[in-house]
């Protein structure tokens, strides 16, 4: 394994997970974050799952109501 390191190289990035021990390599740039408009856009993806659920839920009912329907009216018209 030494030679290997030799001919590689000791100072080789080839063995590098690519994390940077000072930090001079990485390019995170800040962002100032406001709270509130955080606050507001996640308000506003809740409540717009909510609805998106809930249309979800009411075409899952309809769709086994129809279903329902389908299966009596046969179980009806064998009784009568």
């Amino acid at each position: 394994m030494e030679a290997s390191y030799e001919v590689l190289g000791a100072g080789s990035d080839l063995h590098s997970d690519g994390t940077s021990a000072s930090g001079e390599d990485l390019d995170i740039e800040e962002e100032n974050v406001n709270g509130e408009e955080v606050r507001a856009n996640v308000e506003y993806f809740l409540k717009k799952q909510i609805i998106q659920t809930s249309l979800a839920g009411l075409g899952f009912f309809v769709s086994v109501l129809g279903i329902w329907g389908d299966g009596v009216g046969s179980v009806y018209a064998r009784r009568h």
